[in-house]
């Protein structure tokens, strides 16, 4: 847990907020420390592989697999992770 949290740091926001601005402020933050990205890989049948990527490190954690815009599934799996929390 200890190096995950280091390569890709988790971050306290009112889950009831939106995906998008936990997005906004989370992947904005990174770039000061480590120039954290949001990568959509398309797998098929409009499905992607969402990772969360540390550029600094070239370290990537696998969310999940979700339909293209899926917010809710999204949100769900950054909570999930550990990554918003």
């Amino acid at each position: 847990m200890l190096i995950r949290i280091k390569y890709i740091p988790n971050y306290s926001l009112n889950k009831n907020d939106d995906v998008g601005r936990f997005l906004e402020v989370y992947l904005s933050r990174g770039e000061r420390e480590s120039k954290l990205e949001l990568d959509e890989v398309p797998v098929g049948n409009n499905l992607y592989e969402y990772y969360i990527y540390n550029q600094k490190f070239d370290r990537k954690l696998y969310l999940a697999t979700l339909k293209l815009g899926d917010k809710e599934g999204l949100k769900h799996a950054l909570i999930e992770k550990e990554i918003w929390i």
